[in-house]
């Protein structure tokens, strides 16, 4: 259901570039409410909606501000602002420079193309996407580790991650940031049967850990990340969509032409903004540090 409803209003925004289609009617042509489509829409892109669909329109409106003697306020008529004033500003914001200026100097603009998105992305209760290669912070973190033999159901670490979640977290010191959870998987050098997975919080420092909890540090390093955004409770992630979360994270180890390499040692965790869950969808991180091939 979120494929197909990100798919159909990336399609009609394509559709609407030449009219001054507002959010409200995007959403109402969706059948969907405006707060859960930008709710959406941001967790997934990592920009709002509305930036999304003026640099689209600004980004359009190029073919015919450099291509033709269209006047600037014709232009910006075309493609839904209402004054030439606030394309002006819009346009200058966006690139920098203005139309006029555009036209005059032939300089080189960046523009935001339309985003995209593939089969390879829909999950049956959800959307995958990814990999991006940013480079995380030090972190440092808190939690209670659990033996995970290889054959545990992966219900499991969600089971685990519920109970300290209500039940655990509250007993650790100095917690730096209280809405994010850190599930954190260490993997035993060799071909060990077994993982350890220690949902954790991440805390400004290691004073006071209590009895039965451990510290751990995860390093400043590059990561590929992946994100998923499911219509469902983070806690109700399902044998079906953990596999297809890690179907498409050993894909993108296969690719020979991408530059970076998974690390089949160390570590791995996900990230999991509690208050992102609105009722409707969550939002989950996945990060596991990357080499650069020789």
């Amino acid at each position: 259901m979120i494929y197909f409803i990100l798919r159909k209003l990336l399609d009609r925004i394509e559709e609407t570039l030449f009219e001054n289609q507002t959010i409200d009617q995007l959403s109402a042509s969706l059948s969907i409410s405006t707060i859960h489509l930008q709710r959406l829409f941001k967790a997934s892109f990592e920009t709002t909606l509305i930036c999304y669909v003026r640099s689209r329109r600004l980004s359009a409106s190029l073919e015919n501000l450099l291509n033709s003697d269209l006047r600037i306020d014709d232009v910006a008529a075309m493609y839904g602002f209402e004054h030439a004033q606030s394309y002006i500003r819009a346009f200058k914001r966006e690139f920098h420079l203005t139309p006029g200026e555009a036209r005059k100097t032939g300089q080189i603009l960046k523009v935001t193309p339309p985003i995209q998105l593939f089969p390879s992305n829909e999950l049956a209760d959800g959307v995958m996407f990814g990999p991006e290669i940013v480079h995380i912070p030090k972190i440092l973190c808190v939690g209670k580790p659990h033996i995970m033999p290889n054959n545990k159901e992966v219900e499991v670490p969600a089971r685990t991650a519920q109970e300290f979640w209500v039940n655990d977290k509250d007993k650790i010191l100095n917690i730096q940031t209280p809405e994010a959870y850190i599930g954190l998987t260490r993997l035993p050098k060799g071909n060990a049967d077994y993982t350890i997975y220690t949902p954790s919080i991440c805390v400004s420092d290691f004073s006071g850990v209590p009895s039965g909890f451990e510290s751990n540090t995860i390093p400043s390093c590059l990561c590929a990340r992946f994100h998923y955004i499911g219509e469902h409770h983070y806690l109700d992630i399902n044998r079906n969509i953990a596999k297809k979360m890690y179907d498409a994270i050993s894909t993108f180890d296969k690719v020979s032409e991408i530059k970076y390499s998974l690390f089949h040692h160390g570590m791995y965790f996900e990230r999991i903004a509690a208050p992102g869950f609105d009722g409707t969808y969550c939002k989950m991180e996945w990060f596991s540090p990357v080499y650069e091939k020789k």
